[in-house]
């Protein structure tokens, strides 16, 4: 059996069949990570042929942007080091905006039906020590 699936698979790769240039080094995607049939994976190609996504996605999409922005600030605050009269940045406007992404994210992290597909929230301590 696994000699049959071997020979399968390298044809479908001689073809080129599982070449997806689009895809190369990036993870697959959240429609095919669920088992076909299944009523997710239903409910979001249905959803994906209208134009729409699945609510959970979307929202966790935005949440992502906004950790990347979130961590923006963090290393620009880094780079800005200490004010010239040698005092450290005020960092809690940052540590609020922290504080409320990462509940927002715990949150979001209770309606997705996986845990694969979670968000880490953002260790602020961790980010701002390793930036210096």
């Amino acid at each position: 059996m696994r000699t049959l699936l071997e020979r399968m698979l390298g044809q479908a790769v001689a073809r080129g069949d599982l070449d997806c240039p689009s895809r190369h080094g990036k993870p697959l995607p959240p429609e095919m990570l669920a088992p076909p049939g299944s009523e997710w994976w239903m409910a979001h190609r249905v959803l994906k042929a209208a134009g729409c996504t699945l609510p959970w996605i979307e929202a966790r999409e935005e949440l992502r942007i906004e950790r990347e922005v979130l961590r923006a600030q963090l290393r620009e605050l880094a780079a800005q080091g200490e004010r010239r009269d040698g005092r450290r940045r005020d960092v809690r406007p940052l540590r609020r905006a922290v504080e409320n992404f990462n509940k927002r994210v715990r949150m979001l992290n209770l309606k997705i039906p996986h845990h694969t597909f979670h968000l880490m929230p953002i260790d602020l301590e961790s980010e701002l020590g390793s930036l210096g």
